[in-house]
């Protein structure tokens, strides 16, 4: 029987303590979805893999309280589970990169408190984050204890955007990486979260060396749009994430739900759930409000121990109220004046906001209203703060308060006017502005940046309003936050008037402006960067002024590889500077100049150019900046003269007037014009000068990098020996990444890989070094610079694998790259050394498993390429070597003299490196040597005994490739001459040498060459020998 319920009389129970707290029983109806994340967390700890899982449904369908469900199974299973969440209108009170940087300080408070919290633990952190580590102190909470640094918010962070995604992906992964405490991170609501978190994000998604980690993401059908920024593909990018999609309940479970809710019977509450099912559809939140509303309104109640409900008046209700915004209105509508006012305002503050903030906000705006002498006190305020939390209107967090649902939020803000919320985001800035600090200033910014332009009364104001964007892009910057900087910056420049802010407000307007400019770099968007930079330019007063936009001028034409635009800019600062370039150079007149030079250097000695004053020109320092990124960029061979001119005016400057920051740059591409023309012994003068230069002020660490990276080891290579340069690059390498060059970087890791390479490393320790450098510099995103690594990451892929078809080996197209792709990218990029890397691993590959005339082709195809590989460059010794190698077994299979010419040659070019003191030229000569005995000679002691001597050399060097490869000649050599002394054991030798080097795929092509016979048939196989 249905009782019509107006009142609790006597007898009855107490409403308020009648209906428990709602979110315990949104996971009604819910049990798939939770096992399944369940399952999901099972794979974590199992596998220690990386899940991903994204929640999706309609606003108060449970995606947080069904997450939240397998808290509890987490922290069974020792597991870690941090949360974060975005919240609507995400600029009001929202710091950059909230959501992310609060599940990292959780993770953080978590490990302080396990077992994992120890000395051991802590360096390992330090060690792979290196310096970056402070990027992650100024943003995330709780770090601080794992790298012993402190936050530093007034200063300028001379990195990237690049740079704190790594940084991010590189702590992630660190700390997740113990296997006892598999990590869950929640990010809830990210259709909201700001532009650097989806781009953090994403980062976090593609990173496919995250283990023992379940990244769950949560998000709105509503909102879907918002999130195609962090899913650009949903196809590819989604294929590896699970997606959990939670509709309404059905009606047995609203049945389920309000059973449980109001701990009675399914016959007593069949009738109103079914109602209220009908009204809501089964969305959770909508049936626990409408719930609370009847309740509330007296339409529902306990009666001598049992619910009563009036269902016809229940009936009008759904009538009269046929939205959830409906029902949240009759929720606010119920809250009194004060409580009502507090939350206005609270709902303005977003997220974690201070309650002190809050009371004395509230506290100017009531007491300005005309209450007599009914006073409002902070006592007053703080019992209604107590009350919003006892409703659930609010909650409490770790660092403040948070509405307890978003929709909530949304209500309260729905019920204020534009110019109420305008004079209340006034009343908010001013008391963040009494604060004075640097979050404060934010806050701010933030909030005054909502009143429109007739509550900010006149320019004066407007002006202080844009000092204080100016402020809050500063503190972004230094948290990282470039996209956010760029916003305040942007709003900065709109509140000054366009005519006058030059001439009105020129230091304002010009810090505005370049900021601006900066930050657009760093974010990507090149072109707007162009436009604010082509700005500041215009209206800067001096050349000190125009010094710093010219080098990010050239830095944008550099990355949109605009060759032609570079020239034009750079000959135009130039001339501005004082230093003109002719238009066009002839060669008579540049090598008069490059005469001159020499003379100027050899009158001084190297101490003497060492200890060269340091110029405080500006002018000069911006030249030369200009003038060795112009030269070092790849242009086009027409453009040589150019590149040669502007190496010798950069270095003749130096010496002249001093050295500046990109001196040592200048001076070593002094140094490879002066190989490229065969002056080798000026070239090691002149890179020994630079190096030397590079750590001594004023050198930044800048040019330092580049030097290291792209011109050391052209130049040292004459007369150090290739291992000891790899230290060097190393160090280079490092303080690259640290810097954020990963252009540098890449080159300096380039350098490492083909020495250890060519000196006889083992490939498998290599394989695994290339991919550790591979998976640094992709954590940057910017995986351009990857592409020079390729080539020779492939080659020792292809080294490493076992296969019957030995051809598609010498293809270097696998797991690492397309040929053909390459290929096509580095032609539209003109960019000859790339090419001829290529060529020169796949002429390797070709010689190794006998496919002599493909390589003597490739080998032409090089040296027809590029200059440095073949004839000047720490490669040339290895091009050289193997081109010999290559022409010598033609002349072995053909008989034709021009093989053996073209061999003699490039004896010539190692012979000739040799007498200059070059060691690296040793271990190939002897083996050259070896062949050229061979050819005059049949007695195979003598030959047996050249051999050794070549063995024992690349032995004593500990090159196990020219190892293996020596015992593959002397295994050759001496049975052709047909005398029946070698054994198996030499045989034996030759394996084991190319086991050492761990060139599996050669191993196995030994094993199958087993006729004792030189392929006269095949003309494109090596000579080959039996066992």
């Amino acid at each position: 029987m249905i009782t019509e319920v107006s009142s609790f009389t006597e007898g009855s129970d107490s409403p308020d303590s009648s209906i428990k707290e709602f979110k315990q029983n949104i996971l009604l109806g819910r049990s798939k979805e939770i096992d399944l994340l369940r399952d999901k967390f099972q794979k974590v700890k199992t596998d220690r893999s990386f899940e991903i899982v994204v929640v999706h449904g309609e606003s108060g369908s449970g995606k947080t309280s069904s997450v939240l469900a397998i808290r509890e199974d987490v922290s069974q299973s020792n597991g870690f589970f941090c949360t974060g969440k975005y919240f609507q209108n995400a600029g009001v009170g929202q710091e950059p990169y909230s959501a992310i940087m609060a599940a990292f300080s959780d993770l953080c408070d978590l490990t302080i408190q396990s077992d994992t919290y120890n000395p051991t633990r802590r360096k390992a952190i330090q060690e792979a984050l290196g310096s970056d580590g402070q990027l992650l102190v100024n943003s995330v909470t709780n770090i601080s204890p794992f790298l012993d640094r402190e936050p530093q918010f007034g200063i300028k962070q001379e990195s990237a955007f690049t740079k704190f995604k790594a940084a991010c992906k590189i702590f992630l992964r660190t700390m997740s990486s113990s296997e006892e405490h598999p990590v869950v991170i929640f990010i809830d609501d990210i259709q909201w979260m700001d532009k650097g978190s989806s781009e953090l994000m994403k980062a976090f998604l593609q990173d496919s060396e995250m283990k023992n980690l379940m990244l769950i993401l949560a998000y709105r059908d509503e909102e879907v749009e918002e999130i195609k920024n962090i899913f650009p593909n949903e196809e590819g990018e989604l294929g590896m994430i699970t997606k959990i999609h939670l509709g309404n309940l059905q009606l047995e479970d609203v049945h389920a739900m309000i059973q449980k809710k109001l701990d009675s019977t399914l016959d007593e509450i069949h009738e109103l759930s079914t109602l209220i099912y009908r009204k809501t559809q089964g969305n959770p939140f909508h049936v626990l409000q409408f719930l609370s509303k009847i309740q509330k309104d007296g339409l529902l109640g306990r009666h001598h121990g049992f619910w009563v409900f009036d269902s016809d008046r229940i009936q009008c209700e759904m009538m009269v109220s046929n939205s959830v915004a409906a029902l949240l209105s009759h929720k606010v509508q119920s809250c009194d004046l004060v409580t009502k006012q507090m939350l206005k305002v609270a709902s303005l503050l977003g997220c974690n906001f201070p309650s002190e903030v809050l009371i004395e906000v509230v506290l100017e705006i009531l007491n300005s209203e005309d209450r007599g002498d009914d006073k409002i006190t902070v006592e007053l305020l703080k019992s209604s703060l107590e009350n919003a939390l006892d409703s659930q209107f609010l909650e409490e967090t770790q660092h403040g308060y948070q509405f307890s649902h978003d929709r909530l939020q949304a209500s309260f803000q729905s019920f204020m006017s534009e110019e109420e919320k305008e004079k209340l985001h006034f009343v908010i800035g001013r008391k963040f502005l009494s604060r004075s600090t640097d979050v404060a200033i934010l806050q701010a910014a933030i909030h005054l940046n909502r009143i429109g332009e007739a509550r900010i009364s006149g320019s004066k104001e407007k002006v202080e309003l844009a000092e204080f964007n100016l402020k809050a892009s500063k503190y972004c910057e230094c948290r990282s936050a470039f996209f956010d900087a760029a916003l305040f910056l942007r709003k900065g420049l709109a509140l000054l008037d366009e005519e006058s802010k030059w001439s009105d407000h020129f230091e304002l307007t010009f810090s505005l402006v370049e900021s601006l400019a900066r930050m657009e770099f760093i974010n990507g968007n090149l072109n707007a960067c162009r436009v604010a930079n082509k700005e500041t330019l215009n209206h800067a007063k001096s050349i000190s002024m125009k010094a710093k936009p010219f080098i990010l001028e050239i830095d944008v034409l550099i990355a949109l590889n605009d060759g032609v635009e570079i020239i034009t800019v750079s000959r135009k600062m130039l001339k501005e500077l004082g230093f003109p370039i002719p238009k066009r150079i002839y060669t008579v007149h540049l090598f008069a100049k490059l005469l001159r030079l020499r003379r100027l250097i050899a009158s001084k000695t190297d101490e003497e150019i060492l200890q060269l004053p340091n110029s405080n020109d500006e002018k000069l320092t911006t030249a030369i900046s200009i003038m060795v990124r112009l030269s070092s960029f790849g242009f086009s061979k027409q453009n040589v003269n150019l590149r040669i001119y502007l190496a010798v005016l950069a270095t003749e400057l130096t010496i002249r007037f001093g050295l500046t920051t990109h001196s040592c740059i200048g001076i070593a591409l002094l140094g490879i014009t002066e190989l490229s023309l065969g002056n080798e012994e000026r070239g090691y003068r002149l890179g020994l000068l630079a190096l030397k230069l590079v750590s001594r002020p004023p050198c930044s660490k800048e040019a330092k990098c580049f030097f290291i990276s792209r011109a050391a080891g052209s130049l040292l290579y004459i007369n150090s020996p290739y291992r000891q340069l790899l230290g060097m690059h190393d160090r280079s390498f490092d303080e690259s990444i640290e810097i954020g060059d990963i252009s540098s970087a890449g080159f300096s890791a380039l350098t490492i890989f083909y020495i250890r390479f060519f000196t006889g490393d083992n490939l498998k320790s290599l394989e695994r070094s290339i991919s550790e450098v591979y998976r640094r510099i992709g954590d940057f995103g910017q995986d351009v610079f990857l592409l020079p690594l390729k080539p020779l990451y492939q080659l020792v892929l292809n080294m490493l694998n076992l296969t019957d078809d030995w051809e598609s080996l010498t293809v270097l197209t696998g797991t690492v790259m397309n040929e053909e792709e390459f290929m096509s990218e580095s032609i539209s990029e003109n960019n000859d050394f790339y090419i001829s890397t290529l060529l020169l691993c796949k002429m390797i590959l070709a010689y190794t498993f006998g496919f002599a005339k493909k390589a003597q082709r490739l080998s032409k195809e090089v040296k027809d390429c590029n200059f440095v590989v073949t004839e000047k460059g720490f490669l040339s010794l290895p091009f050289c070597f193997y081109s010999a190698m290559i022409s010598y077994s033609r002349y072995q299979s053909t008989g034709k003299r021009k093989h053996l010419r073209t061999a003699r040659k490039y004896r010539k070019v190692l012979a000739r490196h040799h007498s200059n003191t070059n060691p690296n030229a040793n271990p190939y000569l002897a083996i050259i040597a070896v062949e050229e005995l061979a050819l005059n000679s049949t007695d195979p002691f003598d030959i047996m005994q050249a051999c050794n001597s070549s063995i024992q050399l690349n032995a004593g060097e500990g090159f196990s490739n020219l190892e293996a490869l020596a015992n593959e000649q002397a295994s050759r050599l001496i049975r052709n001459t047909g005398e029946p002394i070698v054994d198996s054991y030499r045989d034996r030798s030759i394996h084991v040498y190319n086991q050492k080097w761990g060139a599996k795929a050669k191993c196995r092509w030994l094993e199958e060459e087993e006729d004792l016979v030189s392929s006269n048939d095949d003309e494109d196989s090596l000579h080959v020998w039996s066992r």
